[in-house]
């Protein structure tokens, strides 16, 4: 190959790594905000029955 020619090559396998990357960014920030609603969800039912949220501010 000529130096053009892997030049191109390692540029095309850095394009597909940040590719990966984003998705992989995106992914994670998704199950972290849906991790976020589903604790916010739960406090909003432990509140509803008060000893639950007693309970767990105990155990922590």
């Amino acid at each position: 190959m000529t130096n053009k020619q892997t030049l191109v090559k390692e540029l095309d396998e850095i394009v597909e790594l940040t590719t990966k990357q984003n998705y992989h960014y995106v992914r994670g920030r998704k199950y972290l905000y849906e991790g976020f609603a589903a604790v916010y969800l739960w406090w909003l039912k432990a509140k509803a029955a008060n000893c639950l949220l007693l309970l767990a501010s105990l155990t922590m």
